[in-house]
């Protein structure tokens, strides 16, 4: 894994899964317009299974991201992002690209160049206004659409768009 990173008063670490699953769901739960109790309970069963950082400010747990690899890596050797979020007070300040900066570099290491890193989120259609700023965050790290999911409805409740990156 990526040794930690550290800039100022951010640290970017490995998970710790039983040591940071109570704090970074407290960050989720603080996020109530992405994440609704069934995204919750993901969250803290990700969190024991998947890849992940943890960005600290201070020495608080303040956002985290989370990556599953398949098993047996389809060509092209892809991984995605599971979960990627921020306390709210800290949008803004650069954590989120920190935390992506280190899963895309925990990928590389594991994939090799050439992987692609994929993430889905809801499509441009959405009620949710706060997905726009999701989508914006990671156009803007170097995602492209990749294609709109609009089964399943009555699952997701609105269309998912896919979005990957080549690293």
């Amino acid at each position: 894994m990526p040794r930690q990173k550290q800039t100022q008063a951010l640290l970017i670490r490995p998970i710790k899964p039983k040591r940071d699953r109570k704090a970074l769901v407290r960050v989720a739960k603080g996020l109530p317009e992405w994440f609704d109790h069934e995204d919750i309970d993901e969250i803290e069963e990700d969190l024991l299974g998947d890849d992940g950082f943890v960005a600290e400010w201070e020495r608080q747990r303040v956002g985290c991201v989370t990556v599953g690899i398949p098993a047996e890596v389809p060509a092209p050797q892809r991984a995605e992002i599971t979960w990627l979020f921020v306390e709210r007070g800290m949008h803004g300040k650069g954590v989120g690209k920190a935390l992506l900066a280190a899963a895309e570099a925990f990928v590389l290491q594991k994939l090799g160049e050439g992987a692609e890193l994929m993430v889905w989120t809801l499509a441009d259609e959405a009620e949710p206004a706060c997905y726009a700023s999701t989508r914006a965050f990671y156009r803007g790290q170097g995602f492209q659409d990749w294609y709109v999911d609009r089964s399943d409805l009555q699952i997701w409740k609105y269309p998912r768009l896919f979005m990957k990156k080549m690293l």
